[in-house]
């Protein structure tokens, strides 16, 4: 599927161009949204952590609301991976793997 290769970790200043245009393409485009699979989202997390650019925040905020209408499934997801990844409690405090 052609979404599998734009889908594509950004890699320096063209990468995240890229980012942003798949960004646009996206934003309210409930189809496109509904296709993009666990995975492809893993991997835009993973390129967070390694990069941490905004512009990395707001595809994943793209993912997460379609046409003012929650993307639960991309929300848990996202949230879960984050909050176990990094093992943070409920009350914002870090929490050190035994």
């Amino acid at each position: 599927m052609w979404l599998a290769l734009v889908f594509a970790p950004p890699q320096g200043g063209v990468g995240l161009a890229c980012c942003r245009m798949l960004t646009e393409l996206i934003r309210d485009n409930r189809k496109i949204v509904d296709r993009i699979t666990p995975e492809q989202v893993t991997t835009y997390l993973l390129e967070l952590r390694n990069h941490k650019h905004y512009v990395l925040l707001n595809l994943l905020g793209v993912l997460c609301v379609c046409d003012e209408i929650a993307m639960t499934k991309n929300q848990v997801q996202i949230a879960k991976e984050l909050l176990e990844k990094h093992k943070v409690c409920t009350d914002g405090r870090n929490v050190q793997a035994s």
